[in-house]
Order: C-alpha cells, then sequence, then structure tokens
C-alpha cells in the first residue's frame, strides 16, 4: 500500500522531539508498505534542517522518502506567526498531496491544520485519509484564552467537524479525544480508535540513580525532573510556586530541573532569579543518545500543564510514558487520566491544580518516602511494559491503518455515508 504521511512537526531518532510519527513510518515500511512523509521544519530536530534554498527537499531516510517543505516554526514565536506557519505548510503541503499517488493519506495534528491536505486529497483525488487528532484543537486554544473572537470560533468548529467527518478514520491519543470527536462531530465510535503515546520500553530502561554529570545539581539532592517544551501551554510557573513554598520551609535537599526549551523559559529563568528560587534549575534538550541516563539522574518526574479541563482527558504527553519507561515516579499536577493512572498504579502521586502548599506536600512525601522510590518506579514500569508498549501500540495503530473496511464499507463510501 501506498501511504502519504503528513506531519507538519516530524521528528526522527535523532532530534530532541516526540517521535512516535517517525517510529509509525518505519513500522509500516518495514511492513512492506510505501511510505513518502510530507513534512516541515521542526525546531527541536537538526538532524532535518539542511542549507538548501529550494522550498521543498526531499530525500531517502531509513527506508521511506521524506519530503520537507521548509516552512520555519518555532515555539518561541508569536502565536501570529505560529499560525501563519501552519497555514502556510498546509496549503503547501496540498501541491505534494496533488502530485503524488497515494491509497491512503495518514494526517496527523496537530495543528488543525493538517487536515488542508488530507481533505484536498479527499475530494479531488478521492484518496482517503485517517486523521490522527493527538489535541482538542481549537478546545485548547479558545479554553486558554487565545482565541477569544466569536466569528472565528465558529469557523474553527465548522472546520473541525468537517475534518472529522470526512476521515475515512480517526485515531485519538487520549480517552477524552475519543468522546470529544464522537460527541462534537457525531462520529461512529468504530471509525475511532484510541491509540495513546506509548512507553519505549526497549529502549528506555530503568536504570536506578545514576551519578549526575548532565543535570547541575549535586548528588545528595533530591530531584524531580520536567523534560519538554517550556509553552504557555505547559504552565510551568506551577513548579517555581511550589518552589517558593518549598523554599520559605527551607527544604534545601529538594530541587527541580526543567529540561527544555520554549518560548516561555526566558520569562521563567528571570523569574527564578528574581525570587532567588536557586532550588530550580535550567538546561537546554538533550538528543535522544543521552536521553535515558538524563531521566536517570532525576529521583522523579513531572507531568505539568496549564490549568485547562480540556488537558484532563485529552492530552498524551510523551513526557509522562518516558518517566514510566524509565522507571520513574511520577507527579502529575492536574486531574484526569493521568493523575488516575498514577493513583491507581501507585506509582507516584497526584495533585490538585493551582495548589503550590498541596504541590510542595506531594513533593515532601515522595521525598521522606524516598526509599519506596524504587518500588514506585518499578510499577511504573510494570504499567508501561503491560499496557503503554510503545512496540505493541505501533503495532495496533499500523493494523487499524491496514484495514480496508469499516462495517463492511470501502473506504471512500464510508467516508460519503459521514457527510450525506
Amino acid at each position: 500500500m501506498k501511504i502519504l504521511y503528513v506531519q507538519q512537526h516530524f521528528a526522527t531518532a535523532s532530534g530532541e522531539a516526540g517521535v512516535r510519527g517517525y517510529n509509525l513510518v518505519k513500522t509500516l515500511a518495514e511492513r512492506g508498505h510505501e511510505v513518502t512523509v510530507v513534512c516541515g521544519h521542526n525546531w527541536r530536530d537538526s538532524s532535518l534542517q539542511s542549507d538548501s534554498k529550494k522550498r521543498v527537499v526531499e530525500f531517502d531516510l531509513d527506508g521511506f522518502r521524506v519530503v520537507q517543505i521548509r516552512v520555519f516554526y518555532s515555539n518561541h514565536q508569536s502565536f501570529i506567526k505560529r499560525l501563519w506557519s501552519f497555514f502556510l505548510f498546509g496549503f503547501l503541503a496540498c501541491r505534494e498531496v496533488a502530485r503524488r499517488k497515494s491509497d491512503v493519506i495518514f494526517a496527523s495534528s496537530t495543528p488543525l491544520t493538517v487536515s488542508i491536505p488530507a481533505i484536498f486529497g479527499k475530494l479531488f483525488k478521492g484518496t482517503p485519509y485517517v486523521f490522527e487528532v493527538r489535541d482538542l484543537w481549537p478546545d485548547l486554544p479558545i479554553e486558554m484564552g487565545i482565541i477569544r473572537n466569536p466569528i472565528i470560533k465558529t469557523a474553527l468548529y465548522f472546520w473541525e467537524r468537517c475534518a472529522y467527518r470526512l476521515a475515512w478514520k480517526l485515531v485519538a491519543l487520549a480517552p477524552g479525544i475519543k468522546e470529544g470527536i464522537h460527541r462534537k462531530a457525531g462520529v461512529d465510535l468504530s471509525r475511532i480508535a484510541m491509540i495513546p503515546n506509548g512507553s519505549d520500553t526497549e529502549n528506555l530502561l530503568p536504570l536506578g540513580r545514576l551519578a549526575r554529570k548532565h543535570l547541575p545539581i549535586a548528588e545528595d539532592t533530591f530531584v524531580l525532573g520536567y523534560t519538554g517544551t517550556h509553552g504557555i501551554a505547559n504552565g510551568l510557573d506551577a513548579v517555581l510556586d511550589a518552589a517558593a513554598v518549598l523554599k520559605k520551609r527551607e527544604a534545601d535537599n529538594i530541587a527541580f530541573a526543567l529540561i527544555g526549551d520554549g518560548r516561555e523559559k526566558a520569562r521563567l529563568v528571570g523569574r527564578a532569579k528574581d525570587e532567588g528560587l536557586d532550588n530550580v534549575h535550567f538546561t537546554g534538550l538533550f538528543n535522544k543518545s543521552a536521553y535515558n541516563e538524563v531521566l536517570a539522574e532525576m529521583d522523579a518526574g513531572m507531568q505539568i500543564l496549564m490549568n485547562v479541563p480540556a488537558f484532563y482527558y485529552g492530552t498524551s504527553p510523551n513526557k509522562f510514558f518516558d518517566y514510566l519507561a524509565a522507571g520513574k515516579p511520577v507527579i502529575v499536577n492536574y486531574p484526569g487520566w493521568m493523575s488516575d493512572l498514577v493513583t491507581e498504579n501507585d506509582c507516584g502521586a497526584a495533585v490538585p491544580p493551582c495548589d503550590a502548599e498541596a504541590f510542595a506536600d506531594a513533593v515532601e512525601r515522595l521525598y521522606e518516602e524516598r526509599d519506596r522510590l524504587e518500588e514506585m518506579g518499578q510499577r511504573g514500569r510494570a504499567l508501561a511494559e503491560s499496557r503503554f508498549s510503545q512496540q505493541r501500540i505501533l503495532v495496533e495503530l499500523a493494523e487499524f491503518i491496514e484495514e480496508r473496511t469499516v462495517d463492511g464499507k470501502q473506504p471512500n463510501e464510508q467516508a460519503r455515508r459521514a457527510v450525506d
């Protein structure tokens, strides 16, 4: 089968970003499919950056073809510039869809604009598409207060509904996303698969607590680490709020490591400096070759997000599953399916959002019970292996794409029924 995989933020195993897409494409290629990736610039993967002056660069990689549309994107950009990047990539990708033969298009969000080339292929070439929904967009920017204009909201919700209903199949990365697709667009649940991000249990291993050569923090300090984007949605002020409480309590043996980059990082660094929060340490990104060791230098991981209800059951962050795979207890600072997993499996701590005192209390409890950390980590690792093994999830996702019928209907017939 010829598969056209469209993802603006595609990253390889050589970068510092999530690689679900890369691993899926490799899996599909290994299963005998001819896969072409249409992607854009990824600010967290230098291996995909090119000095070419061409708008479109093509090359072969690990058994599949990459077509990179050189549209710049970075979390450091303003919302307007990012929006322009999204739309520009979406429309330029239509040209690649038009000039290439494929049996199915797999479009992976975010942003919602990746549905543009998928819808184009469906309407003008009759090519069915699978839409992977990583976040319920535009719900998240609307709930965050980024999009306020009622006309724009109405237009985006209409577009979202069309993108879901025209899709042959949909992949939801979290239970709230599956429910949201069904509720908002009336899509039959048989066309939606809930396939979350997975734990790379083959490459991320429980290494115990390694000596610190990547994190500039004393060996006898208890460290909670966060790995990932420092953006508005990530809500990392919650960590600094808890750090301020612990500073007042003179909890000198506890520190936080914020590992990564993003638009909010400079402000967070400035705030920590202004408030004398020397128990918060910032480092840059680490590539995949060092990532396992970095996780092993932490005592526990943090899954942090801004307090937005759409996040509770509607996200599936890579970092959470990485902590589980590495055998690290996880502290989650918002309710929802991830805090439920942590509580039910006793592999960390869940704290209420916007409550610095409760966050600090949970951190101190983990510190006081640090003789139980290994046991908590083992339960997290067992959860990763039993329910979230990436290898199993990728095969499940590949098989979902390979199914040529839904309820006995061919792809094009099924999509026509959805919009009638």
